[in-house]
């Protein structure tokens, strides 16, 4: 068994003029190998339904323009991750396999909690990407976390 933890960003503002952007990006260093157990978003500004489409992929050329997450073990004692993770690229990475993609309603959180055999692995200097792909119809402030484990 590998070690988890929690990378989380918090009540963080996508703008519409800010979007498509890459919510979370994980890169596994060479080091390490990365089980993605689970994603969530959420959102507190919009209170009308809107539809919204997120992908979870694999890429290349990590994106910028965000802000990076410290990921925190889920136990205590254990040592910090060896997978950087940023939050809110504007500028994406580029999208190799496309894993997943579904529609988020806002007023409801997007919860993507797999089966064991449908968890992401990402190897060794792999990137994992949740992708915001298109503009809410206004400014929102989104948190959200990615739960993994790190082997290696």
């Amino acid at each position: 068994m590998g070690r988890m933890y929690s990378a989380v960003m918090d009540n963080i503002s996508v703008t519409t003029a800010n979007t498509p952007q890459d919510l979370f990006e994980l890169l596994a260093l060479t080091n390490v190998s990365v089980l993605v157990h689970a994603v969530y978003v959420s959102q507190t500004t919009l209170t009308v339904s809107e539809l919204l489409q997120i992908k979870i992929h694999r890429g290349t050329a990590t994106g910028s323009g965000g802000g990076t997450i410290t990921p925190r073990p889920l136990e205590t004692g254990m040592p910090g991750a060896d997978t950087l993770v940023e939050r809110n690229n504007t500028t994406q990475s580029v999208e190799t396999s496309l894993i997943i993609a579904e529609d988020w309603n806002v007023v409801n959180p997007f919860i993507w909690l797999p089966p064991p055999k449908e968890r992401i692995w990402v190897p060794g200097a792999g990137l994992f990407i949740v992708e915001l792909t298109e503009d809410a119809s206004a400014t929102m402030n989104v948190s959200g976390r990615v739960i993994f484990e790190e082997f290696g």
